[in-house]
């Protein structure tokens, strides 16, 4: 039978094709799998033939996707994507606001909500691009799920799309990241974004020196190879040994997660001088709630290689004064003739603009990269742990 459907569509005439949607449609008897089959033989028949989906097949579609995805309630995960897709395939606006309940379940498999979110996208993308992007954000989802949404957006190539994932890179994992920059990477605009956002300090320069990252960019942008390669100098110094690390230090992790309790106590110890979380705690470093969206893999790499994510706003300055010292600190305002700075301590400094020789600004954050040596694994476990559990 499938095979009958999938000729009749591509090599019928119109009318024998109307007929058979309107038939196969009224027979309601069969399983919700079948029927999908059976509009997806129709489907690839009409795509060989190199013709347009006819009307009547557009209206099978939006009432097969309206019932498969019922009114949003829990369902078989196979069935809600199902209807999700054929909702993404013909745009089926009447579907929206149950594609918008689902993405915004809490309990939604990651999957579902991955192809629920591509529908909304293709349906109405301006509504739902900020619901897209917090998915993209969590760490803590599956790169494979986020890679679905992430494709959409890239393919989209808006710059409202391509604002919204230099944001995501800015923030994701080293493994994500490298997927958001080689998705952007395949448009010259998008291209464009990813160095610019290196070349002012809202994206780490350390994708760019990813092959997968060059290629796609200089084919895109081949006049911006010298450019590139400037950028791209400044990440080379990662080395293989902290990669290591890295990965021997999640690993353990998900082996023997640690205690959030005692995480909290080495975190007043270690961290609250710079960061605050539930406004407890320094302003010298960003402020943490809502930290655990990152997931482990960005946390691991936040807390053992804090220079590889640096922020522009809290890269640190060395200051050189007219009297021969030199001051690391952060700056933090211009007070008329002043300029403010804060040192590691927390500790303000206000420095006269006439007694500052030169400034410079590190690629580098003020926030000691030792902690795989100054913490015990156990301990650093237990930090882990209380930093993600930080989720509002």
């Amino acid at each position: 039978l499938l095979e009958w459907v999938r000729h009749i569509a591509r090599h019928g005439l119109p009318t024998e094709m109307d007929t058979v949607v309107r038939r196969l449609q009224s027979e309601r008897d069969r399983s919700w799998e079948r029927q999908v089959e059976l509009f997806r033989a129709i489907q690839l028949g009409v795509e060989q033939r190199g013709g347009r989906a006819a009307e009547s097949l557009g209206s099978w579609a939006e009432a097969l996707a309206t019932g498969l995805l019922g009114k949003g309630e829990p369902a078989d995960p196979a069935r809600l994507r199902a209807g999700a897709e054929l909702a993404a395939t013909f745009r089926v606006g009447s579907a929206e606001p149950t594609l918008a309940a689902i993405a915004a379940a809490p309990g939604a498999a990651p999957g579902v909500r991955a192809t629920v979110l591509r529908a909304l996208l293709a349906i109405r993308a301006e509504a739902h691009r900020g619901l897209a992007g917090e998915f993209l954000k969590d760490g803590n989802l599956p790169n494979d799920a986020r890679a679905e949404v992430l494709q959409v957006l890239a393919r989209e190539n808006s710059p409202e799309s391509r604002g919204l994932l230099v944001d995501v890179l800015r923030g994701a994992s080293s493994r994500f990241g490298l997927q958001v920059a080689t998705a952007l990477c395949g448009s010259a605009e998008g291209a464009g974004a990813v160095l610019g956002a290196v070349a002012d300090g809202r994206a780490p320069a350390r994708f760019l020196a990813e092959r997968a990252v060059k290629d796609r960019l200089l084919a895109v942008r081949p006049r911006d190879a010298e450019l590139l390669e400037r950028l791209a100098a400044s990440a080379r110094g990662d080395s293989g040994r902290l990669q290591k690390t890295l990965e021997e230090r999640r690993d353990a992790f998900v082996k023997s997660p640690g205690n959030p309790d005692a995480g909290a106590k080495i975190f007043e110890a270690n961290c609250v001088v710079c960061h605050s979380v539930k406004g407890h705690g320094g302003n010298i470093g960003p402020q943490l709630d809502g930290i655990g969206h990152r997931g482990l893999e960005r946390l691991c790499e936040d807390v053992l290689n804090p220079n590889a994510n640096v922020d522009r706003v809290f890269r640190y300055s060395v200051v050189t004064r007219a009297n021969g010292e030199a001051f690391t600190g952060l700056f933090r305002r211009e007070e008329g003739q002043l300029l403010v700075f804060v040192d590691a301590t927390g500790k303000e400094l206000p420095l006269p603009k006439a007694e500052i020789l030169s400034r410079t600004e590190s690629e580098a954050s003020l926030m000691p990269d030792n902690f795989r040596e100054s913490i015990a694994p156990d301990a650093f476990n237990d930090l882990l742990s209380f930093l993600l559990s930080q989720r509002k």
